[in-house]
C-alpha cells in the first residue's frame, strides 16, 4: 500500500511524525525546550485568548506538557496557561504544525511547507491554471 504524501509538497504524514520525534529528542539530550509553530485554523482547538492570531508558538518540552500525543493526523497536549495556571487541552492537524525549533536557538528553526487552509470554492479551469505565456522580445 503507498503512503499518502502531504500534497504537493511530497513529505507524508509519518516521516513528519518521525522528523517531530527526532527533533524533540535531539533537544531532550541537549537540554533545550523545542517549541513548535502552528498555523491556527479553525481545525485548531486552543485557549481562547489565542484564537485570534494566526500562528501561534508552544513549548512542546515533557516539564511543559502532560498527555502528549503524535500521530500521522493531529497533535494534542494538555498545557498551564494564564496566571491562575489552568490547564488547557490543545489539538491541531498534523498540517498545522509549520515549524520547529530549540529554546532561544530560532537560527536552528525547522520549517515544514503546509497545505493550504482551503481548496478554491470552484473548479479551476485549465486556462487559469496554466503559466502565462512568455513574449520573447529581441533588443536590436
Amino acid at each position: 500500500m503507498r503512503e499518502q504524501s502531504f500534497w504537493p509538497y511530497g513529505i507524508t504524514p509519518k516521516w513528519k511524525v518521525r522528523m517531530i520525534r527526532a527533533f524533540c529528542a535531539t533537544c531532550e539530550q541537549e537540554g533545550v525546550s523545542p517549541y513548535v509553530v502552528v498555523r491556527n485554523t479553525s481545525q485548531c482547538r486552543v485557549p481562547m485568548r489565542f484564537r485570534s492570531q494566526e500562528m501561534i508558538t508552544f513549548d512542546i518540552s515533557r516539564e511543559a506538557t502532560g498527555s502528549f500525543q503524535l500521530t500521522e493526523e493531529a497533535m494534542s497536549f494538555q498545557a498551564r496557561f494564564g496566571e491562575e495556571n489552568r490547564i488547557e487541552s490543545l489539538y491541531f492537524p498534523l498540517h498545522c504544525v509549520l515549524a520547529l525549533f530549540p529554546e532561544n536557538q530560532q537560527s536552528r528553526l525547522m520549517a515544514f511547507r503546509s497545505i493550504p487552509s482551503r481548496q478554491p470554492s470552484r473548479p479551476v479551469s485549465q486556462a487559469q491554471t496554466e503559466e502565462p505565456k512568455k513574449k520573447i522580445v529581441r533588443l536590436k
